[in-house]
């Protein structure tokens, strides 16, 4: 399906989450102008913010992230864009542009997705934060080859 320049919305232009995500972020942090200087601390808070609503991260742990961003960017969190509000936006633009794609490649008649498969949150933050020995313990102990704590 070709999508359309002068569509009203980014979704049917075909635009990826990532610009839309990337504009939410600079705003809800007061620093538009980190996306035309195209800011490294933004493109980690980008790539970080559709990983884990990809991952199915809810709300409110994509609140926590975007509030300890903000901080970290010597804002602070304001009652203008309550972090959770901003939050909810992120996860939506993220979904709607995966079931936009989703939905192209069924009308393509690609017998398969084939985007990686969505992953538990536990699971997508244990392979980014744990040591590869720590990984081989959380693995076996969530398949329960060692016992609880």
């Amino acid at each position: 399906m070709p999508h359309s320049t002068s569509a009203s919305n980014w979704v049917d232009r075909g635009e990826p989450a990532d610009i839309k995500v990337r504009q939410i972020i600079a705003h809800f942090v007061g620093d538009p102008d980190a996306i035309m200087a195209e800011a490294p601390w933004l493109a980690d808070a980008v790539r970080d913010v559709i990983g884990m609503a990809i991952a199915d991260a809810s709300e409110v742990q994509l609140a926590g992230y975007l509030r300890a961003v903000a901080t970290s960017r010597s804002r602070g969190v304001t009652d203008t864009a309550p972090p959770r509000i901003v939050a909810i936006a992120i996860w939506h633009v993220v979904k709607a542009a995966a079931v936009r794609d989703r939905a192209e490649r069924a009308m393509r008649g690609l017998a398969r997705d084939h985007t990686p498969e969505s992953q538990p949150l536990a699971e997508w933050l244990a392979e980014r934060l744990l040591s590869p020995e720590e990984l081989r313990l959380h693995n076996r102990q969530r398949e329960g080859e060692v016992g609880g704590e």
